[in-house]
Formats: C-alpha cells, structure tokens, sequence
C-alpha cells in the first residue's frame, strides 16, 4: 500500500508511513502511524492505536503515544475517526495529523493535487505541528517544512521505508 505524507507543501510517498530521524548513524522513529482514517475500524472502536510517537514538545514534555494512551498532565490528546491531534496546555499544536479523503484532497493546492492524482496512493496523510526531536527544532506548516533552520517547500520524495530526516534536513 502507497501513502503520500505532506508535511507543508512537500510531499512524500512511502510504502510505510513512518518518520526516522538519523543523527550520528542512529536511527530513531519518531512517528509511526498504525491506523487513521481507516474504514474497518468503526466509530465505537476509536480506541485503538492510531499513532506511536516518540518527541518532545518545545518544553521539553515527552510525547509518547501509544495504544490507549489518552490523558497525560502535560499535554492533550484528541483522537477521532480522521485525526489525532496533541495540544500543550495552552492549547498550542504539538503534533496533528489527519486522514485526507478524495473531497479534501481537491482543497489543497492545486500543484500538491495534480502529483497526488498522479501517483494514486491509498492513503493521503497530512502532518502539522512544532516539536521536537532530540534537539532539532521541526516546525511544520500549511506551506513549509523546518528542521531547525532549513525550510523545505514544494519537495517531492519517494522512500519504501518512509521520510527520513537529519540534522542537516531531508535525506534521500
């Protein structure tokens, strides 16, 4: 199954929908999504995993989701059938991600449409938010990409094994 991920404007298409972060030769998955917006699981059972992170927010919480994992003193996590979104206490976006459809897909702009008509992934996933990994920055946008200080707009990358990042930005 292809998923195309859009974080901004980029676009990536994987056959995992998962996040790597590779410092010193290390890597570290940072998102793994298991299920969103997936049609077998029903309303009733929202429950289940839908993500596993492993970052911290700018002020240093840990946010490690999982399986059940729904109320923490630092944070806040809302999950529906389409979405999971984690919030700080003030109610800023940590980390949100959403199942796109076919009727929400023609709504993002029209150069971010036309590669994903023609690349025909299963699932679309769009992810926002500002966080952080170790201590890199991520900043993510309607428009950009930011690990730490470089932006990234308008990239197209395909990987098998999803979108792997490094302190020095994208890697491919």
């Amino acid at each position: 199954m292809k998923y195309a991920i859009i974080c901004g404007s980029n676009l990536f298409v994987a056959d995992r929908p998962v996040i790597t972060f590779i410092e010193d030769g290390q890597s570290t998955e940072v998102l793994h999504i298991h299920s969103l917006g997936n049609k077998q699981h029903a309303i009733s059972d929202i429950r289940r995993t839908i993500i596993n992170t492993n970052l911290t927010d700018l002020d240093g919480h840990q946010i490690m989701l999982s399986d059940q994992d729904y109320y923490h003193s630092n944070y806040r996590v809302k999950r529906d059938e389409h979405s999971v979104s984690v919030t700080n206490l003030d109610g800023d976006i940590v980390l949100e991600i959403t199942y796109i459809g076919i009727a929400e897909m023609e709504k993002l702009p029209e150069s971010v449409c036309a590669r994903l008509k023609a690349l025909s992934p299963a699932q679309i996933i769009r992810i926002k938010g500002d966080f952080m990994i170790g201590e890199h920055h991520i900043t993510i946008d309607n428009e950009r990409m930011f690990v730490d200080d470089e932006s990234y707009k308008e990239a197209v990358q395909t990987d098998k094994d999803g979108i792997k990042l490094s302190c020095t930005g994208l890697l491919v």
